[in-house]
């Protein structure tokens, strides 16, 4: 270096090489991102799926519920207002081989010489109804005497049962009464029947249901704790039952 020359700063030196781009700071490829876009798709649409499923079935069963109540109903209807139509008391028949009858007999009616009224149904139509006197025996048992006959008339329709029914400690307001197929119950006063040999129908009771049997039954006064007489009940179609009263009579 010569003294008295002005010194100058060295020089860079300049890399002319190529930049070099590491792998790191590559960008991204598109394809991972279509792919992940396609599955986030495919979920949001298996989401959507599944609700509209769910949505479908409540719609589904809250029809079948609608549906069970309004057939329930329906049933309910049918049956109160129109039994006659679900349900029928059945008149016994007799087969080809075999004969049958149904054989009633009532209670004594007390001062007259009549012991018994006697009523044979045969296919749900009378067969016979006489009078018989009871003759007692020392054993116990008795021989009924037929002192007459009764001719009934004014009765429609097939009979299913007959039946004695009333209220009371001695039979005196009693009356026979012919359940019909129907549910009705036709009948005539026993006592007056006899007295004026008037057996004709008077009509039938006025019953707010369908009668399907008669069962006699033992009243008690439970205040008083003594006491009691006999009474008849209806037994209806729908398992309920309403105890004999005067005002049935027509």
């Amino acid at each position: 270096m010569n003294e008295g020359q002005p010194q100058t700063a060295p020089e860079t030196p300049v890399d002319t090489a190529e930049p070099v781009f590491h792998d790191d700071n590559k960008k991204s490829s598109p394809t991972g991102l279509i792919i992940g876009l396609v599955l986030l798709a495919l979920i949001a649409a298996g989401g959507i799926g599944f609700g509209v499923w769910q949505m479908m079935q409540g719609s589904s069963k809250d029809k079948q519920i609608a549906d069970l109540k309004t057939q329930v109903a329906n049933c309910a209807t049918t049956n109160g207002g129109d039994e006659a139509l679900e349900f029928e008391n059945p008149v016994i028949e007799s087969t080809e081989s075999e004969g049958y009858n149904i054989s009633f007999q009532s209670g004594p009616v007390q001062g007259t010489s009549v012991d018994a009224v006697n009523i044979i149904i045969k296919d749900g139509s009378l067969a016979g109804c006489t009078l018989m006197d009871k003759e007692y025996l020392e054993n116990g048992g008795y021989r009924g005497i037929n002192i007459g006959e009764c001719n009934i008339t004014g009765l429609t329709g097939k009979v299913y049962k007959v039946v004695e029914f009333g209220a009371g400690q001695v039979n005196s307001d009693d009356s026979i009464g012919f359940i019909m197929t129907d549910g009705t119950v036709q009948y005539f006063p026993l006592y007056d029947a006899v007295n004026n040999s008037d057996f004709s129908i008077k009509g039938s009771l006025d019953i707010d249901g369908y009668v399907v049997d008669v069962v006699n039954v033992g009243v008690s006064d439970l205040e008083r704790g003594y006491g009691g007489y006999q009474s008849s009940f209806f037994v209806l179609s729908d398992g309920s039952y309403k105890k004999y009263d005067a005002s049935m009579l027509k």
